[in-house]
């Protein structure tokens, strides 16, 4: 709602991604639980498209999955939004709207997981198809989204 304000003040101007960062003080101004929604929001930027960070995190991804010589194996930087997610002190501060975040991040969670164990068969020789397995066609994320152009390509 916030973004929506500053977009109505001045429509000619937006910036999404300087208007998100600005919405972050409206939920804390403690900068760890700003991470904890940065990370969330971001993933689920809206219902077609994702924050800029993701982006490049999953087409790095991509490239690493795919062979690409120049990608490093980003499995450290999902590890430390797993960690990040999970903190207490976060959830804490966060608690007066956990509980509206907490479906999200039950779901980002998992396609953590999944990524995180998909990059390190990789890192051990698997094939993509040995890192990819089947997911249920109906879980629409940002993740089972790169999943289906990996194995369409």
């Amino acid at each position: 709602i916030d973004t929506l304000g500053t977009w109505l003040k001045d429509p000619e101007n937006y910036n999404e991604e300087k208007a998100f960062e600005l919405s972050l003080s409206c939920l804390t101004d403690d900068p760890g639980a700003q991470v904890v929604v940065r990370e969330l929001l971001g993933y689920f930027y809206t219902p077609y498209s994702i924050s800029n960070t993701w982006q490049q995190r999953l087409e790095q991804t991509r490239r690493y999955l795919t062979n690409d010589p120049h990608a490093d194996n980003p499995v450290d930087t999902f590890k430390t939004v797993r960690s990040t997610l999970r903190l207490d002190e976060n959830i804490q501060t966060l608690y007066p709207c956990w509980l509206d975040f907490y479906p999200f991040v039950r779901t980002l969670l998992g396609d953590l997981d999944y990524l995180i164990s998909a990059l390190e068969k990789k890192a051990k020789g698997s094939s993509l198809n040995e890192c990819l397995p089947p997911r249920d066609a109906r879980w629409s994320t940002p993740l089972n989204d790169l999943i289906i152009k990996l194995k369409t390509d």
